[in-house]
């Protein structure tokens, strides 16, 4: 049924939800569980709304997503998103032209961020930070 109900699974063939839990149960350590194909699951968490035995199919791929970058394992755009949180402390920088937007609706502007808290905690994840295991240089 997970598999069946997963949008990323419909679209993208070699997304197995199921597969992929059965082979993380049996402790294989390969593409499947491991690879690029772990970053296919959009977290919707559908799987687990269809699940008639209500296993956490989503919460096991996040598990996986979890040790696939901590062995470095993670898509450019994932990197690329760290990286821009690291350098700026958001995942989306400020811009002259956002401000100027946020003024026109009369939206406040941007708190400020503690850029240093920030990269203190991504350095805390030993996440690879500009192509480098952690440390943020």
């Amino acid at each position: 049924m997970c598999s069946g109900i997963c949008p990323a699974a419909r679209i993208v063939g070699r997304f197995n939800p199921r597969r992929m839990l059965w082979e993380a149960f049996l402790g294989l350590e390969n593409e499947a569980t491991l690879g690029e194909n772990v970053w296919l699951c959009l977290g919707c968490h559908l799987c687990l709304e269809a699940c008639p035995t209500r296993v956490k199919v989503s919460h096991v791929i996040t598990l996986l997503k979890n040790l696939a970058a901590g062995r470095g394992n993670m898509p450019d755009g994932f990197l690329q998103e760290v990286n821009t949180i690291f350098k700026t402390g958001r995942s989306i920088p400020s811009s002259p032209a956002i401000e100027k937007k946020r003024l026109e609706l009369s939206l406040p502007s941007l708190p400020a961020v503690d850029v240093e808290e920030v990269r203190a905690l991504l350095k805390k994840l030993n996440l690879p930070i500009n192509n480098k295991r952690g440390d943020g240089k």
